[in-house]
């Protein structure tokens, strides 16, 4: 299969909306799985349900996490399976038990999976470093705009709405047109939907000295 054809499937993940926005669970398991290819502490195709996926699953939840969203990637985990590209392996003596599970939890995750596997093409575009950033990007188009996801991850910080109403304003008004006038970027800051492009924008943005001197 083509890069193409994963961004696609990436792009348009079932996420459960039934609590009217889309949940992050599904999103923020691959950007975990991602990152851990990225650390090479994912080197072989096994995603093993351990400590170090959940706590970056944790990670990113943080930011995503809307209303009463429950820090809970053993149902991603579980769920992923509907997605095509993402297979459980299944301990012999627990295969029985998991046929019968309706969802997940913690412990039955635990007990009856001995790791996930993705398609091999695909695993093989997330260890590529030219791949990797597309495959990225595409994920965060299941959650909305990056200006809807910018201020979700503001208020996890504590920050108040008003402030972020500011911080937002900041970001689309006066630092956009700072970095026009660097020549460091043509665009709306929270227009931008590419992960890669806001990544290389936002380095440049440190060096701009009137971003330093205000920041």
């Amino acid at each position: 299969m083509t890069v193409q054809y994963y961004v696609e499937k990436l792009q348009s993940l079932k996420l459960d909306k039934s609590s009217g926005h889309a949940k992050p669970h599904k999103v923020c398991l691959m950007l975990a799985i991602i990152d851990l290819i990225e650390q090479g502490i994912i080197t072989h195709n096994q995603i093993q349900y351990d400590d170090q996926l959940k706590s970056r699953f944790t990670h990113y939840f943080n930011q995503l996490k809307q209303g009463n969203d429950k820090d809970t990637p053993f149902l991603p985990f579980y769920h992923l399976q509907s997605s095509y590209f993402w297979t459980l392996t299944i301990k012999p003596e627990y295969l029985q038990e998991f046929k019968q599970l309706k969802t997940a939890s913690n412990a039955s995750i635990g007990r009856c999976v001995n790791f996930a596997y993705l398609d091999d093409e695909l695993f093989d575009y997330l260890k590529s470093p030219i791949t990797r950033p597309a495959l990225k990007d595409a994920l965060t188009h299941n959650l909305g705009s990056l200006e809807s996801q910018y201020q979700r991850w503001a208020l996890t910080l504590g920050k108040s709405e008003s402030t972020v109403k500011k911080y937002t304003t900041a970001l689309k008004g006066s630092i956009s047109n700072w970095l026009l006038d660097a020549g460091v970027s043509q665009d709306n800051l929270l227009s931008i939907s590419s992960y890669a492009k806001y990544s290389v924008v936002a380095s440049k943005a440190l060096q701009v000295e009137e971003f330093k001197v205000k920041n």
